[in-house]
């Protein structure tokens, strides 16, 4: 019995070895083509025959020649071209169907001897390949040389998936089909054909299936033939790169797994890359071949049900390396382990990691389940091994219940001897089946983890001639699936995303044959380094090497500093460690030799010097073409010139993002807490936007109380967060010399808000040399100038200035060189301590708080330069005050004249604002440095100073002193004045003649001088006269030599009555026509060939029509208007001669005369084309932005950009209301009304106009030629020009916008070429949240021409703009 039994046990033993042996025949019968799916034209598995090798090579070295072999109807003008020309930068000699064929040849001859001829053969296979008899015929040809003589064959499926060639199935079938039917008797031909589509459909190729970016998939083809074409004979293919995207495929593998979804593991073909299948449910094809299917099992049918019990495994181990010993011990495998090493990657080695004592299996299997990656080196003899085996299984398990990922090496054995084990690995697989005949369970087990195994994407290394080289791809692609470069970001990066788009998208990574170098530039902790990193991590990948230097500046202030960086920078890209650098220049040397052929992205971080550039990367050359440059810096001067393509400007963080990382830091959440709510906000606030302030002071923060949080806010008032001043004092130590610092610290304690020439002039009184040095904090990001030209710092770099004041003497405020806070001023000047240490004296209380103080008080400062006071008298001999004193500003002057003791040689600048002064001096002293006097709102000043004795004038404001009634007559005399304001002198009757003889002045204001009723003729004598304003004045009449002024650029005469008809017609004509014969005194110079910008007030329509003819060639018109009714004749009028331009350019007067009589909102309706009857119009829309840009508007333009609708149907995809960020209006037509809403807590901020239009095929332009903004309620018009749209100015766009208020009822009307039909109007109202003023007793802004109270005059803020001509 027992004998029967045993035999039935062999017998069936042997009849399952039967079973095993025939399957594994069935599956060694297919070739790799065979698993192709015909139903699945995206199959992956066709990148299993990657495995499969490319014939050995015989190539010469010389001549390089390859025949190029497509369908012309498909690829020849797009990606054939592109390939062509990529392949011919490379000499590389190629041979298509158009440049092999002689005249007369026939086709056969002419191929067989370019075929011959070439040694690498590229065949695109496209939807209507097929069809072509030449196509077929090339690819039988070059088929049988593949095959015969060892030629190498390259498939390029361009648009077709693979299945669709091997088995001429889908629009490749269809074609195939097609050609068949109109070749009759062909049948030996073809299944010739079909024979070599489907050998040419089995070889490893490049399939470009729905591309983003075909440069990118070119760029790989050419790579892969230039280095066929470098190969000796008998290299093998090198397996595909393995990379991760944007993040570790161990980690979302076992993300994935965790939440019970597959961790899939495939071959990209559109990168030829190993990644993880979007798809984590696959549908299983019935023709594909299971024995290559790399989909790991689900993780819910693990049979060990307690894996699912088990805490997370901690990784200790990068890698496992499973191998065996005595075939690659002691060669392949030691170098891969110190290649993997020298990486700085943590390999597990069986053989010299287990502890002594411990039992090897539970060694080996906790080793293997804390490795992220398993590395497997089949080679001949591994299936001989037992342990190895087990290995192999122990692995596959933690493959398939951890999401371990798998790299197979197949070491000196092809890919299928290990799947079916066949050949020699077969053989040594069935040497231990011999020895183990009795663990038939077991062995199923190992030929299961085999196939598995030998199914994923690995890497072959077979007759390698340098096993180095497939060594270090090992090594790269493993440290992309470990994600060892990418670098750290931030905990909480907020706001990151937005910049890093805007920065890649400056890159223009489309540009692959290009260096590009960008720079990024803003002050210390705004976040330059964090939006570097994130780059780097975003698209590092996309090149062969990269490299992040941080801290620059820093390190290469160390002793080796210098060369230490250029060390890592060698290491970083070519991975050597064994180059000597001696020094900075051998650097240079050796940097550019291993850089030159590579595409790499390098990112310098805080550069501060020209020689770290030089020193690590002295040229653009250095580099190979496609490379990237990124340098961070906070000096401008780093980043001038040419040496950067462009410069991305940090800007601080809004306040969503602000209070956004400022909670995650304070509250580990997005919002603050609600009883934290307001304080967050005043906090945050204070940080102004700055990244660094944000974390640090969320930080601090974290979990105090209420009452901790208010004591913190008042002291970083006083005194800086200690690890803010740091950083950012960085930018102040790192200043050239000590007049840099010593501006610096001026303008943080005093001039902030001050106008940047006057600033200038102030400190150059000091002799700071000041345009030098204010230019120099600009470039360092210490110091802004708005576009108003005021001088801005944000709030954090303010404090740190003064905190480097404040610490130079803690408790003593007497000795510090600056004096600004209330209460330590109040302190000195009471108890009169003042020393020769204070330089400058700031104290500004209100008025309601006056105090007095002696002149005594300043006896011991000696050395004090700057001296602004408000709200406070002084009692006493005004000599003790400084005779240095080169800044003087008082405002409520209290005495009623300038007392004589007062040494006022060395003033530079007198600034009296609102103050008691009847006449300036009783006894005048002579003020040779004096540039600025301001005696604005001075209500009891009756008569200009004497000007005789202030020969560098250079600027007079007198604005709003009622009681002015005389300038004096020797004004004249000022051969340096600039700028004259006497705007709201309302007893002022006259100027004096002699003011006309100014030469040098730019700027004359005047309006609201009531009684001034004229200019004179002399007025040409100002030949620098740029701006001339004169709104609400008694002028009624303008003289004619205004015509001959040369640098006239902006004109304003709104308000007067008696409209000077002759003149403005002319003046227009003028500026417009230069070389028009006008009579004198209209006759001109081409000087003032310019386009302008005019403002006026129009009391009768007639005013308006007299130089309407004009209208259509300003650049801008703004028309004040005294009614409604008058409202629409001068928009009737500004209409009519808009249309008229265009009709006289179709020669049509129909249009005109029908126009002319209709009411304005209908006018619009004439600006649309009559359509051309049997033309073809095709849609066109056109985006117009205007106002202040902000977060909202930057969010909505990108949204309208997505989704803007291109087929003309009236952007139907357009966002709609957002309240209470934008509201959105829309009309049919060219015009649009409507009325503008009031947004609690919000100001509106742009307008963004979206307008539909349609046109001939053949017309290019955006036909737009002017927009109207007619304000009902207001009863104004404005006019621009398209020019002025398109290149709105920063002011222009404001002034749009600031002249639209709640309530309002506001026509948009887009007037365009006659050949253009106008659809649809959009117009979104964008509203930002209101500014917070700030409350900082010491930065009241300062205004030079106008006061707190009163209200915005547009043109009134252009006092110091050059010119207005456009």
């Amino acid at each position: 019995m027992i004998i029967i039994c045993f035999a039935l046990t062999i017998s069936f033993i042997l009849y399952c070895h039967f079973l095993i042996q025939q399957m594994v025949k069935e599956n060694d019968s297919k070739t790799i083509g065979d698993s192709l799916s015909p139903n699945n034209p995206t199959s992956d598995h066709y990148f299993s025959s990657v495995f499969e090798l490319i014939p050995d090579l015989e190539l010469e070295s010389e001549p390089k020649r390859l025949f190029l072999n497509f369908s012309e109807e498909d690829a020849l003008s797009s990606f054939t071209s592109h390939l062509l020309a990529a392949l011919q930068k490379f000499r590389i000699t190629v041979f298509t169907y158009d440049n092999v064929l002689q005249r007369g040849d026939h086709i056969s001859t002419s191929l067989s001897s370019a075929i011959g001829e070439s040694k690498i053969f590229i065949i695109v296979f496209s939807k209507n390949y097929a069809n072509s008899r030449r196509c077929l015929d090339e690819l039988e040809i070059i088929v049988n040389c593949g095959r015969t003589i060892g030629e190498v064959v390259v498939p390029v499926f361009y648009h077709v998936a693979p299945t669709e060639v091997r088995y001429q199935k889908g629009e490749f079938g269809i074609s195939f089909q097609s050609f068949l039917n109109k070749t009759s008797n062909k049948v030996e031909l073809e299944l010739s054909w079909r024979a070599a589509l489907r050998r040419a459909a089995s070889i490893a190729g490049f399939l470009i299936l729905n591309s983003r970016n075909e440069s990118e998939d070119i760029k790989r083809i050419v790579d892969r033939v230039v280095h066929l074409f470098s190969l000796k004979p008998s290299s093998s293919t090198p397996m595909p790169s393995i990379s991760t995207g944007e993040q570790s495929i161990e980690q979302e593998a076992f993300r994935r797994s965790r939440h019970g979804r597959k961790p899939i593991l495939r071959l990209d073909p559109t990168s030829n890359s190993v990644v993880l299948d979007p798809n984590p449910n696959p549908v299983s094809n019935p023709e594909s071949d299971p024995v290559l299917d790399p989909v790991v099992s689900d993780p819910k049918s693990d049979p060990d049900p307690e894996s699912k019990l088990k805490p997370e495994r901690v990784r200790i181990h990068d890698v496992f390396l499973s191998f065996r010993g005595e075939d690659t011990r002691s060669s392949f495998t030691s170098h891969l382990y110190a290649a993997l090493k020298n990486f700085g990657i943590k390999v597990f080695r069986d053989d010299n990691e287990l502890q002594r004592g411990d039992c090897i299996s539970t060694s080996l299997s906790h080793a293997i389940e804390q490795s992220r990656i398993s590395i497997i080196v089949f080679s001949k003899n591994y299936a001989d091994s037992r342990w190895c085996l087990n290995e192999l299984e122990k692995i596959m398990k933690c493959q398939r219940t951890i999401g371990q990922v798998v790299v197979p090496v197949f070491y000196h054995v092809d890919p299928s001897e290990v799947r079916n084990q066949k050949g020699e690995f077969g053989r040594a697989f069935e040497s231990l089946l011999n020895r183990i005949l009795n663990e038939v369970e077991l062995a199923l087990n190992w030929k299961e983890a085999l196939r598995v195994a030998a199914g994923l994407a690995g890497f072959v290394v077979l007759n390698f001639r340098n096993e180095s080289d497939a060594i270090n791809d090992i090594v790269e692609n493993i440290s992309r699936l470990l994600d060892k470069t990418d670098l750290f970001i931030a905990n909480y990066p907020v706001g990151v995303e937005s910049r890093v788009r805007d920065v890649i998208q400056l890159l223009d990574i489309q540009r692959p044959n290009d260096v590009v170098l960008l720079g990024i530039w803003g002050m210390g902790g705004i976040g330059k380094t964090t939006l570097a990193k994130a780059i780097y991590n975003r698209i590092g990948r996309n090149f062969e090497g990269r490299s992040f230097l941080a801290n620059i500046r820093e390190v290469w202030e160390q002793n080796v500093g210098p060369v230490d960086l250029q060390k890592q920078l060698l290491f970083d890209i070519c991975k050597e460690t064994k180059t000597k650098i001696q020094n900075i220049e051998s650097g240079k040397s050796i940097l550019k030799g291993r850089f030159f052929h590579k595409r790499v992205l390098l990112i310098l971080d805080d550069v501060n010097t020209f020689e770290q550039l030089n020193a690590l990367c002295g040229s653009r050359n250095w580099l190979g073409s496609g490379s990237r440059i990124i340098i961070t810096s906070r000096d401008m001067n780093i980043l001038r010139g040419n040496r950067v393509d462009q410069i991305y400007k940090m800007k601080e963080m809004d306040g969503s993002e602000s209070i956004e990382l400022f909670s995650w830091h304070a509250f580990k959440q997005a919002s603050p807490r609600e009883d934290f709510a307001e304080i967050s906000r005043n906090v945050v606030e204070y940080s102004g936007g700055l990244p660094l302030a944000l974390e640090v002071l969320g930080s601090h923060l974290f979990e105090l109380g209420l009452a901790e949080w208010k004591c913190v806010l008042e002291k970083i008032k006083r005194i800086p967060n200690d690890q803010v001043q740091k950083k950012l004092k960085i930018s102040y130590d790192a200043l050239n010399d000590d007049t840099e610092k010593e501006i610096f610290l001026d303008i943080a304690c005093f001039f902030i808000g001050m106008d940047r020439n006057d600033v200038i002039h102030i400190l150059n009184g000091s002799e700071l040399f000041a345009e030098i040095g204010v230019s120099v904090l600009v470039e360092r990001s210490l110091v802004t100038v708005d576009d108003r030209n005021r001088l801005a710092m944000h709030d954090l770099l303010r404090d740190m200035g003064r905190e480097i004041v404040r610490e130079k003497s803690p408790k003593e405020p007497e000795e510090r060189s600056r004096l600004w806070f209330n209460n330590d001023v109040l302190d000195v000047l009471s108890e009169q301590t003042g020393t020769k240490a204070v330089e400058g004296l700031a104290l500004k209380l209100p008025t309601t708080d006056e105090k007095c103080f002696s002149t005594k008080a300043f006896k011991k400062m000696k050395k004090l330069r700057l001296l602004q006071l408000a709200g406070l008298q002084l009692d006493g001999d005004f000599e003790y005050l400084s005779r240095n004193v080169r800044w003087l500003s008082w405002n409520a002057f209290p005495l009623k004249c300038i007392p004589s003791s007062f040494y006022q040689g060395n003033l530079v600048s007198i600034e009296l604002v609102n103050s008691n002064v009847k006449h300036v001096w009783e006894d005048p002293q002579r003020l040779e440095k004096l540039k600025i006097l301001n005696l604005s709102h001075s209500h009891y000043l009756t008569q200009t100073p004497d000007f005789s004795n202030m020969p560098n004038l250079e600027q007079l404001v007198v604005t709003d002193c009622p009681k002015l009634s005389e300038v004096s007559h020797n004004i004249g005399d000022l051969k340096k004045i600039l700028l004259i304001n006497l705007e709201n002198c309302i007893k002022l009757q006259s100027l004096p003649r002699s003011i006309y003889k100014l030469k040098s002045l730019q700027t004359l204001l005047l309006s609201g001088c009531l009684l001034i009723d004229k200019l004179e003729e002399d007025l040409e004598q100002m030949e620098s006269l740029t701006t001339l304003v004169a709104n609400n004045t008694a002028i009624k009449r303008v003289p004619f030599s205004i015509l001959r002024l040369k640098s006239i650029g902006f004109i304003s005469l709104c308000g007067y009555e008696g409209f000077s008809c002759e003149v403005f017609p002319a003046i227009i004509s003028s500026w417009m026509s230069p070389t028009i014969n006008l009579p004198f005194p209209f006759q001109t110079s081409a000087a003032m060939s310019s386009l302008i910008s005019l403002h006026v007030t129009s009391s009768s329509s007639h005013e308006l029509s007299s130089f309407s003819k004009q209208l259509p060639r300003l650049r801008s018109l703004c028309v004040d208007c005294n009614s409604e009714d008058q409202l629409s004749l001068d928009a009737k009028i500004i209409l009519d001669a808009l249309c008229a331009t265009n009709s006289k350019e179709l020669e049509s007067t129909k249009t005109t005369s029908q126009e002319s009589n209709m009411t304005t909102s209908k006018l619009i309706q004439y600006d649309n084309p009559m359509s051309v009857p049997g033309s073809k119009h095709s849609p066109k829309s056109l985006l117009i932005q205007m106002g202040t840009n902000c977060q909202v508007a930057n969010i909505l333009k990108e949204i309208i950009l997505q989704n803007i609708d291109g087929n003309g149907n009236g952007g139907c995809f357009l966002p709609s209301d957002s309240y209470p960020n934008w509201l959105t209006y829309s009309s049919e037509g060219s015009s649009l009304t409507f009325e503008v809403p009031h947004v609690e807590g919000r100001n509106l901020k742009t307008m963004m106009c979206i307008v539909y239009t349609s046109t001939l095929d053949n017309v290019t332009s955006s036909g737009l030629k002017n927009m109207l903004v007619i304000n009902y309620t207001k009863a104004t018009i404005q006019l621009y020009k398209s020019e002025a749209l398109f290149s709105f100015e920063h002011e222009e766009g404001q002034r749009v916008v600031s002249s639209i208020e709640p309530g309002n009822k506001v026509e948009v009307v887009f007037v365009f070429e006659n050949d253009f039909i106008v659809k649809k109007t959009t117009v979104y109202l964008v509203y930002d949240l209101n500014a917070i003023a700030c409350n900082d007793e010491n930065e009241r802004p300062v205004k030079r021409f106008s006061t707190e109270d009163e209200p915005t005059d547009d043109f009134n803020q252009k006092r110091k703009k050059k010119s207005r001509v456009e």
